[in-house]
């Protein structure tokens, strides 16, 4: 009845024993790339305002420089002849 051999059953205990630190091993991995996803998101929520003033402040800029040359050319024109 007893047909369980030991060394068969330590073995196998042995593999149980290995595939759960593996487990605990991945799991762990698993929670240390949860939290740099999270903190990757969070810096791209902050960047988000930014790149919308930067876009604002480049497109103001060369509307002004724009502005300027339009000017200088006018001014030009009507200088001494």
């Amino acid at each position: 009845m007893n047909d369980i051999n030991p060394q068969e059953f330590g073995r196998l205990q042995a593999e149980v024993l290995a595939q759960r630190r593996d487990l605990d091993r991945m799991a762990t991995s698993l929670e240390q790339m949860a939290d740099a996803m999270e903190a990757v998101q969070h810096q791209l929520a902050e960047a988000r305002g930014g790149w919308k003033t930067l876009l604002m402040v480049g497109g103001a800029a060369a509307t002004f420089g724009a502005v300027i040359a339009k000017l200088a050319a006018w001014w030009a024109t009507l200088g001494p002849q």
